[in-house]
């Protein structure tokens, strides 16, 4: 392999990488409840930052969205660069959408799902202060995506609705 194909290789796992991260985290953060993260912010840090992530749940997952997508574009982006670079233009896409897709479902998205799924409080707290820095860094892009599905769900007839805290988070 080439210095540029190694290059190529590394910024993919980086990118399978970040995208199971991503994925895990959106799973954990949407698992716990409002008020169970209420809780958490009274034992420390993380805990508020997981609290004001989930005061704003639709900036927080549409910066996650963002994120993840970019992750998973790019990774698809530089395995097809790669592929073709190792078998060709003609199978090299085929090889890098197979390979990719399989990838990407097992590692940045099922077993991480799986993980955070089974222990929300213990992932998300890990991830709560990355994934608010990430948002962050990332709001002025996500503002942009969130008004423009704002609007989309408008001309569906459905409109934003305010966040409440039922009998059942309560429980």
């Amino acid at each position: 392999m080439s210095p540029l194909q190694i290059g190529l290789l590394a910024v993919l796992t980086v990118c399978i990488g970040a995208s199971g991260f991503l994925s895990g985290s959106e799973t954990a953060i949407v698992a716990v409840p409002r008020e169970r993260a209420h809780q958490l912010a009274q034992q420390g840090r993380r805990g508020r930052r997981l609290e004001t992530l989930l005061e704003d749940l639709e900036d927080t997952i549409g910066a996650l969205l963002v994120a993840n997508n970019f992750v998973n574009i790019l990774g698809a982006s530089v395995a097809t660069a790669l592929a073709i670079a190792l078998v060709g233009e003609t199978w090299g896409p085929w090889l890098a959408t197979v390979v990719v897709t399989a990838v990407i479902l097992i590692v940045g998205e099922i077993t991480p799902k799986t993980l955070a799924a089974r222990r929300p409080d213990r992932f998300a707290l890990a991830v709560a202060p990355t994934i608010y820095r990430l948002s962050r860094i990332l709001d002025p892009i996500t503002a942009v995506f969130v008004a423009l599905s704002q609007a989309i769900l408008r001309l569906f007839g459905v409109s934003p609705s305010s966040a409440t805290i039922t009998e059942e988070d309560i429980r």
